[in-house]
């Protein structure tokens, strides 16, 4: 449940970035189909060995934009936005610990895989997160 907190508060958080706020936002739990352009959060969670509240959880943040209506550079912006968003580690973790729902303890980059294709252009960027209950 703690990772399906994550994938809230940091869609909220990124739907601040204006380049990223006209963005249809969705989380791994929603089910229903995906109106593009999109920005959609998923985590995978486990808990710390040795802890029965720590998690750590690889999280996938999924930029979508129809080829059609968006140019690879109007893609590669959003995307951009995504990292800058999450560049400044001390203000993303203050301002999701902030909420009091979920504590933060740190994440870091993982890597990012490109896709284009079905008339799409599609980004994840994966980061690992370490967090527990506030």
């Amino acid at each position: 449940m703690l990772g399906h907190t994550l994938d809230e508060l940091l869609l909220a958080h990124l739907k601040t970035v204006p380049a990223l706020a006209a963005l249809h936002g969705y989380t791994g739990q929603d089910n229903a189909d995906h109106k593009l352009p999109a920005l959609t959060i998923g985590t995978t969670s486990e808990p710390l060995a040795g802890s029965d509240s720590a998690c750590r959880g690889e999280v996938g943040i999924i930029v979508e934009s129809e080829a059609h209506d968006t140019t690879a550079a109007t893609h590669g912006e959003r995307v951009k936005a995504v990292r800058v968003a999450l560049a400044n580690r001390a203000a993303v973790i203050a301002a999701i610990n902030a909420t009091g729902r979920l504590h933060i303890y740190g994440y870091a980059p993982l890597g990012t895989e490109p896709t284009a294709g079905d008339a799409r252009f599609n980004t994840k960027l994966k980061y690992r997160f370490g967090f527990g209950p506030a």
